[in-house]
């Protein structure tokens, strides 16, 4: 893979435009958040002068100017075209002037007018959501955007959005990313000394965009970067028959259980496409597929999982982002779970090398307490420890008839990472037992179907649609 030295700019200089406005013939542009407006369509031709070559001793080009200060009287629709009629006297030429016009889109910058506008209504969408036809909470900042350039064009600063994408899991732009993230950078550090250690899978997707054509990524959208504190990636291990199936597609069209967190997967033995969430924050969701491993029985009569856990995180660890977010957590696709309670019992321990056990069901067990399998919390750190020195586990630790879980926490424990007990994190039927009153729990289990799922949701959320993504203010 072509790629090419990147070096972190702030403000308008990391969205600095592909072409200059007006050039003969720009490349589309999209998501450029420099408050500029910019041609979305390759659409700026020469006009055709026609007539007969007798009678025209020359040809003369006569070109559009648009205007980035007067929007109102150059904003047509892309491809609109307008033919006119010249006859000069004494001449039988007849000239004919073809104006080919394009849209123009705009991405504001933050703070500016249309920024404001289009976080008020994003706000105003949740206070009044019934007022806004076409937007809800899982709306993008584009979406919003747009909605105002549509429904407000007389009073609003805003254009029309540029072009942008969410960087989804499992997509080319997605691989793209993460092998610069995870290899390039490694095979050519003279070439990227300016890159950023800190640069987001955003920032790695804007330069791609513009710099790579063969990465196949487009401009980021603005609400990508928006992250909760701590920022959680959330998965699950699904099947595409049976329950696991339905309950997934119920969370994800409601933006709900793991898909309320900053960043997602489904992983899977099969590929097939989960759904399309609420609105463009979400979008749609496929599976990561990786490889089958028959699944036997655990020494306490569970399923004996560990191996295929071991498949599925790798799959994780090397095809997905999760170790740009502060917390990963798997999550049992028949889990309830609730991301705002989950920040809060995390926050505390954000930074550190982490893993949350969450039953003491045997407090006598020397085995107790427990890291249950329904929720799993791991810090950053943690699961570095785990990437780096699973093959050391694999080796050294009889894991053959575990579960999932206790390989996990064992290999976890065995590498150095630090246990915290928070019994409060989930309200589980396989643990303690289950409540979905409990006003303090993140998580609740089993719900084995689709009907079961939504009544706990409704019930722990009290119906009021559970913990909507994170918003600027």
């Amino acid at each position: 893979m072509l790629l090419l030295p990147f070096r972190r700019r702030s403000g308008a200089e990391q969205r600095e435009l592909e072409a200059p406005l007006g050039a003969s013939t720009p490349r589309a542009s999209s998501g450029i958040a420099d408050g500029q407006w910019h041609a979305v369509e390759d659409m700026f031709q020469p006009l055709a002068i026609a007539g007969s070559e007798s009678n025209i001793s020359s040809a003369t080009t006569e070109t559009t100017t648009v205007s980035n200060t007067i929007i109102s009287s150059t904003q047509t629709t892309s491809g609109t075209t307008t033919t006119a009629s010249r006859t000069t006297t004494g001449a039988p030429t007849t000239a004919t002037t073809i104006f080919t016009t394009t849209t123009l889109c705009m991405t504001p910058d933050d703070g500016d007018a249309c920024y404001n506008e289009v976080i008020e209504t994003m706000h105003s969408v949740r206070n009044s959501p019934m007022s806004y036809v076409g937007l809800n909470a899982w709306s993008s900042f584009e979406e919003a955007q747009d909605f105002l350039y549509t429904t407000e064009r007389s009073k609003t600063k805003c254009g029309k959005s540029c072009a942008c994408a969410k960087l989804n899991t499992g997509s080319k732009c997605d691989q793209s990313v993460i092998y610069f993230m995870n290899e390039g950078v490694k095979q050519n550090l003279e070439g990227y000394s300016d890159f950023a250690s800190d640069a987001t899978p955003e920032d790695v997707q804007g330069h791609l965009s513009k710099s790579v054509e063969m990465a196949n990524c487009s401009m980021p959208c603005r609400a990508a970067g928006w992250k909760g504190d701590p920022s959680l990636f959330c998965w699950s291990l699904a099947q595409q028959t049976g329950y696991e199936a339905d309950v997934m597609r119920l969370q994800v069209s409601k933006g709900a259980g793991i898909f309320g967190c900053d960043g997602f997967a489904v992983a899977s033995q099969d590929e097939w496409t989960i759904g399309q969430g609420p609105g463009r924050r979400v979008g749609e969701v496929k599976t990561i597929r990786f490889q089958s491993v028959e699944v036997g029985v655990s020494k306490d009569g569970t399923a004996g999982n560990a191996k295929l856990f071991m498949l599925a995180w790798n799959a994780i660890l090397t095809r997905t982002t999760v170790l740009t977010f502060d917390w990963a957590i798997k999550a049992d696709p028949d889990a309830v779970v609730l991301v705002d309670r989950l920040r809060d019992h995390l926050r505390p321990a954000t930074g550190s090398t982490h893993f949350v056990r969450n039953c003491n069901e045997h407090p006598e067990s020397p085995e107790y307490p427990m890291m249950y399998g329904s929720l799993e919390a791991i810090s950053q750190g943690a699961l570095e420890l785990y990437r780096d020195g699973v093959d050391r586990c694999v080796a050294e630790l009889a894991w053959e008839d575990w579960g999932e879980d206790v390989f996990m926490a064992k290999c976890l424990d065995s590498l150095g990472a630090d246990p915290i007990d928070d019994f409060s994190l989930s309200s589980d039927g396989v643990c303690l037992g289950v409540d979905c009153h409990d006003t303090r729990a993140a998580a609740f289990h089993p719900f084995k179907s689709a009907d079961d799922w939504r009544r706990c949701w409704e019930v722990a959320t009290a119906g009021l649609g559970g913990p909507l993504p994170p918003l600027p203010w």
